[in-house]
């Protein structure tokens, strides 16, 4: 399987790519690597690409409006690039910001199937969690047209150390134990999804029984 990761010189693409290497032959696309997706010609990258992986966007959730729409334009390029080639499953990392999660974990609430995409107005109100969805619906209707896998991964909080956030007075909100994401837990959704098919979403975190809902949450062992 060759595998194309874009944003691979991020946190989540160092770990990812480091460790399907050892496997597979990962072609890594990025920026700081020399191959911007919005303005240099990334066609080279995808000859004979089985499964993207996609990271390359802004990830500060505090975005505004015309970060949030490139993160959109840098997704859409990618789709317009990889249309003359056989790619067989894309696997799109979202966030757990398509959701009010906090709104919810504070009033005792689950994330569930049935909770709306409604994006985390306590980050740039919502333009990072907006900005998401839409790169969600663009690979959607592409996928869905090219007969190409997709997994949408919610992803929740990953952090350098691997650890749920410390505040700078030591204390950990609930949230943050709520929504992080373990490096290992990580890299094994990432495995199981490159034999994914069809077209779904979940939400990827840590922490079983807890804010998210086995229903949407990716299924670890």
């Amino acid at each position: 399987m060759n595998i194309l990761i874009t944003g691979s010189y991020g946190l989540v693409g160092k770990l990812i790519s480091a460790e399907l290497r050892e496997q597979y032959r990962v072609i890594c696309l990025d920026k700081k690597l020399g191959a911007d997706i919005l303005s240099d010609p990334i066609e080279q990258y995808l000859k004979d690409v089985d499964t993207i992986i996609h990271l390359a966007a802004n990830p500060n959730p505090f975005i505004n409006e015309e970060e949030a729409q490139k993160n959109i334009e840098i997704s859409r390029a990618l789709i317009k690039a990889s249309r003359d080639y056989s790619i067989k499953r894309i696997i799109n990392a979202s966030s757990i910001n398509v959701y009010s999660y906090i709104d919810l974990l504070e009033s005792g609430q689950r994330l569930t199937s049935q909770t709306p995409l409604s994006p985390n107005l306590r980050f740039g109100n919502g333009k990072y969690g907006n900005a998401k969805i839409e790169v969600e619906r663009l690979f959607k209707e592409y996928c869905k047209t090219r007969e190409i896998s997709l997994l949408n991964l919610r992803l929740g909080c990953v952090t350098p150390y691997n650890l749920p956030c410390i505040q700078e007075d030591g204390h950990i909100e609930p949230a943050d134990y709520e929504i992080h994401l373990r490096h290992e837990d990580l890299l094994k959704i990432i495995k199981q999804g490159l034999e994914y098919k069809g077209i779904g979403s979940y939400v990827c975190v840590s922490k079983k029984n807890g804010l998210v809902d086995d229903s949407i949450r990716f299924p670890l062992d």
